[in-house]
């Protein structure tokens, strides 16, 4: 994986573990922190395709050209982070207060992505199948191959079972 690829796969981590600390607080910073995290998961699998989009637009257009068109992601994920996005604006630009129930539908829709069985899944009361086909997050951890590590402040599945 490429450092540049390794950068945006952390800050989503980060973005996904600081999104699930607001939520019950502050929702609107925890729906954009969730956007961002989907964001720069979508970066990371770009740039290992050699493309680096500098705008939101751009990234989304880019990312359903390379893979949901070709079928490797479902285009029902797709549209469903990007139906954040403007809610993301609204909170960030509008000084919009975001309901709760939307911050965590932003952050299960990203959090649904890790796979339940690596040790950074970060929700374990999720069914272990996604309600929208293919995660993107697994895409890009197969793809990709990223660090081993979970999440600042996400305790890894396997200590939390001990």
């Amino acid at each position: 994986m490429s450092p540049r690829s390794d950068e945006f796969l952390k800050a989503a981590r980060r973005r996904l573990a600081a999104a699930e600390v607001a939520v019950e607080e502050d929702p609107s910073t925890a729906l954009s922190a969730a956007y961002y995290a989907m964001l720069y998961t979508a970066r990371a699998a770009l740039s290992e395709r050699d493309a680096s989009p500098k705008t939101h637009k751009g990234t989304w257009h880019e990312f359903r050209g390379a893979f949901v068109e070709s079928g490797e992601i479902d285009a029902a994920l797709a549209a469903e982070v990007q139906k954040i996005q403007p809610e993301r604006e609204q909170a960030d630009y509008d000084a919009w207060f975001a309901p709760a129930g939307e911050a965590r539908r932003a952050i299960e829709l990203h959090a649904a992505s890790w796979p339940r069985s690596k040790p950074y899944s970060t929700d374990r009361s999720l069914p272990p199948e996604p309600a929208l086909g293919v995660r993107v997050v697994e895409f890009a951890q197969d793809v990709l191959q990223p660090a081993r590590e979970p999440p600042v402040g996400v305790v890894a599945h396997e200590r939390a079972q001990v």
